[in-house]
């Protein structure tokens, strides 16, 4: 039987590139939807307002940061992705770096698997492009499941606009 994640976790399903804006939101915007028990954050409140059309009546709070983001995905995507893989080296989370789950489950075990095409996406903030980028694939070198893979080429254009 599945559990859910552990509460803390924003699980929410982002494209890579959504996932890195997302990040660039401050930190009370994703924090208010988290913790253990349920309460109305500022998230929610945020998303509310989205939803109503009146996201122009509340203050939001801009990481002007770069921010760049990694998805890994499983063995055999996009083909056929391969699923139940177990996910070690899930990072505790850092101000600057974060992973969005997409495609993992967590069995009552507690042990995180693949299951879906898109597994995770290593996102970071910097001060520069290359900052963000050497702090996402950091955060990705610690991840490991069997058949993980990524692209090693993000924010490439972004690097060489900047020189």
């Amino acid at each position: 039987s599945e559990c859910r994640m552990h509460p803390s976790e924003l699980k929410a399903v982002f494209d890579g590139q959504c996932a890195s804006l997302a990040r660039g939101l401050a930190h009370q915007v994703l924090q208010g939807v988290c913790g253990r028990q349920r309460r109305r954050g500022k998230a929610a409140v945020h998303l509310l307002h989205a939803t109503d059309g009146t996201l122009d009546q509340v203050e939001l709070q801009w990481d002007r940061r770069f921010a760049l983001g990694v998805v890994m995905a499983a063995a055999g995507y996009p083909q056929a992705p391969r699923l139940g893989d177990p996910i070690e080296g899930l990072p505790a989370g850092e101000p600057d770096a974060h992973v969005f789950h997409a495609g993992t489950t967590q069995a009552c075990d507690g042990v995180v698997r693949t299951s879906g095409g898109r597994v995770l996406c290593a996102t970071a903030l910097g001060d520069s492009a290359r900052l963000a980028q050497q702090r996402a694939y950091e955060t990705l070198s610690t991840i490991h499941f069997e058949g993980a893979q990524w692209r090693r080429d993000i924010g490439h254009r972004a690097l060489k606009a900047t020189r």
